[in-house]
């Protein structure tokens, strides 16, 4: 039978009005609940002060608010959730294989070859494979390979896994292996804040922190006026997060305070849907965690993977709205929604800031922003494979899309933008040391200012496009151009190859593509070009230069 107790009447302890601290009470309940057990916090009136953490340690409960609030009254984690994970099995070995499965045919996948058959593992486990390599492309110092799989078939000490790992060749050291336990947490109903004062104290420590959750959910949760994250899935296999409200997090990183709405640091297969922020650093963001070299904390490996993004909103933010960091791997954001992100104090101005592998962004907006979407790249070969998909943005006052090395060496490849329709009033594309293609995209261009580029900025870079549509007819300045090349320090590193492009230009335009400064050399190669008035075609270019166009009145 489910235990169920209800706090508001436990032990005639807790007072819940916001100024007693019920900390104590608080972990005697949790404490006191059985595995499944439930906790009813007892509605809207009741504000639980937490002056040190509360913790739950390799349980499953459920914590029903009911409209309850937890305060946070000191400077550190509020409440935290540790998962459980099996004890680890040592790995000798770790290969590629292409074994035939029932029903299933050939696949290819990875094998663990433990160095005993004496576990306790069997097919349909969920795991995590973990070592002590460290992670490529990765921010922090000390974050380690890991990742999770699932169970196939077992042959003595050969275990096969469901898949193939997506970085096979950073387990070399210390590899271990751990099945995932069922043991999770449910948070339904709540409200977290810090108590009044913590902005001038400067206290910098998050709300709710679930470590090792193995399909944790948290739903109807609202933050507010606190100094750090609101919620963070550490490690965590298969999270839900669903109608989370985040308002007025300090950004200040000076004092460590980073005050995001949720954090994703190492989780796989997260979903994170129906989510509202306002002035806070970042909604939603994500990257890896510092573990010690043998740690048995196995949710602090790997990197954030797979995880999706939907349905979701940030006004003002004070950083990008939606954040990844550069562990990201192989995660979406659907029909998500910024507005209002303008540069500022350690602000990029961005709608969405990349920063990862094989990321998806479709049917998203961005509105009045200084950026729409700005790639980024820290280490060599971090960032690439980027599809912005369907989306719109309206009144950007720097670029669109920015795509822009910050390594030296580096090059950021494969972005795509397909489709959608986008205003500007500076620069659409500005792509530095990297190599975009667009494809069917509408974008309207009225320039305000003058000695602005133009719609299409490249520096170092290859774009290619085909049936791209650009109206500046609405422009109040007539020095500029439809492309714009900068090229002064690695000259023939550049080009630009499209057809069926389509331009709507102000009078006296000084010219469809110049170099900026001093000759440009690359490839400039246009078929198709369909252009509403004469102009120069190529000033300050040299290298190859093939428009072929259709002028008309």
């Amino acid at each position: 039978m489910v235990k169920i107790i209800n706090f508001s009447e436990y032990m005639v302890g807790p007072k819940g009005d916001g100024v007693a601290d019920d900390s104590s009470f608080l972990q005697a309940a949790i404490d006191e609940l059985a595995d499944g057990g439930i906790l009813e916090l007892g509605g809207a009136d009741k504000i639980y002060r937490l002056n040190s953490r509360v913790t739950v340690q390799e349980k499953t409960i459920h914590l029903k608010g009911d409209g309850a609030s937890l305060m946070q009254g000191f400077n550190g984690e509020m409440f935290v959730f540790n998962g459980a994970f099996s004890d680890p099995v040592n790995v000798e070995e770790v290969y590629e294989d292409s074994p035939t499965f029932a029903d299933s045919g050939i696949t290819r996948v990875t094998v663990l070859r433990a160095t005993s058959a004496q576990h306790n593992f069997k097919v349909g486990d969920v795991v995590k494979i973990v070592s002590d390599d460290l992670l490529e492309g990765s921010r922090q110092a000390t974050g380690r390979s890991g990742e999770y799989s699932v169970i196939q078939k077992i042959e003595g000490e050969l275990i096969f896994l469901s898949n193939r790992l997506r970085d096979i060749d950073k387990y070399e050291t210390n590899v271990r292996v751990a099945k995932h336990l069922d043991k999770t947490i449910t948070i339904d109903g709540i409200n977290l804040t810090s108590a009044l004062g913590a902005l001038q104290l400067n206290w910098a420590h998050g709300l709710i922190v679930v470590n090792g959750g193995f399909r944790p959910v948290l739903k109807n949760i609202h933050i507010s006026d606190a100094n750090g994250p609101g919620i963070s899935m550490v490690g965590c296999y298969a999270y839900l997060l669903d109608n989370i409200t985040a308002t007025n997090l300090t950004n200040n990183p000076a004092l460590s305070q980073f005050g995001y709405g949720v954090t994703d640091k190492g989780s796989e297969y997260g979903v994170a849907t129906r989510m509202h922020f306002e002035n806070v650093r970042h909604g939603f963001t994500n990257n890896a965690n510092n573990v010690p070299a043998g740690s048995n904390n196995f949710w602090r490996y790997g990197r954030p993977a797979y995880f999706t993004v939907s349905d979701s909103t940030a006004v003002g933010t004070t950083n990008a709205a939606f954040d990844t960091h550069e562990e990201a791997y192989a995660g979406q954001f659907i029909n998500c929604i910024a507005r209002g992100v303008v540069k500022g104090r350690s602000s990029s101005g961005s709608g969405f800031t990349l920063r990862g592998k094989r990321l998806l962004y479709k049917d998203c907006r961005v509105y009045d922003s200084t950026v729409g979407w700005q790639i980024l790249s820290a280490f060599a070969g971090d960032t690439n494979d980027i599809l912005i998909e369907n989306c719109e943005s309206y009144g950007i006052t720097s670029a669109t899309v920015s795509v822009n090395v910050g390594v030296n060496g580096s090059r950021i490849k494969g972005v795509k933008i397909r489709g959608g329709k986008h205003h500007t009033f500076n620069k659409f594309i500005f792509a530095v040391d990297s190599e975009v293609d667009v494809r069917n995209t509408d974008v309207e261009a009225p320039f305000e200012s003058a000695g602005l580029d133009g719609p299409l900025r490249v520096n170092s870079a290859d774009l290619y496009f085909d049936e791209l549509r650009i109206d500046m007819s609405q422009s109040k300045f007539s020095n500029i151009q439809v492309i714009k090349i900068q090229d002064r320090q690695k000259p023939g590193n550049w080009s630009i190859k499209g057809r069926r492009l389509e331009v709507i230009l102000p009078d006296g335009v000084n010219g469809f593509a110049r170099g900026d400064g001093e000759d440009a050399t690359g490839r400039l190669i246009v078929r198709d070009l369909v252009l509403n008035r004469e102009t120069p075609l190529a000033l300050n270019l040299t290298g190859t230069s093939v428009i072929s166009s259709s002028l008309f009145d």
